[in-house]
């Protein structure tokens, strides 16, 4: 018998990117994290960041100290 019990990571399972190539990037974006419909901002900065840090790594190494210090934004409105 296994007792192993698997947690739940939405939020981890709803920032998969998929690499589409030549630095472009796919992510499904549920229905999970929305406001009123609309993708939640917090979860396209989450995918923003990872697809510039994958770029990134792409470009000089999986070692190289890229991450964010910081990230920033301003929504003028919901997306589309």
């Amino acid at each position: 018998m296994n007792d192993s019990v698997v947690p739940e990571r939405p939020f981890s399972d709803a920032t998969v990117l998929v690499r589409k190539g030549e630095g472009r990037f796919t992510a499904e974006l549920g229905d999970r994290f929305t406001i009123g419909g609309k993708a939640h901002g917090g979860l396209l900065m989450v995918l923003l960041a990872k697809a510039a840090i994958a770029r990134l790594n792409a470009e000089h190494g999986e070692g190289a100290a890229l991450d964010p210090v910081v990230v920033g934004t301003e929504f003028l409105r919901a997306p589309e």
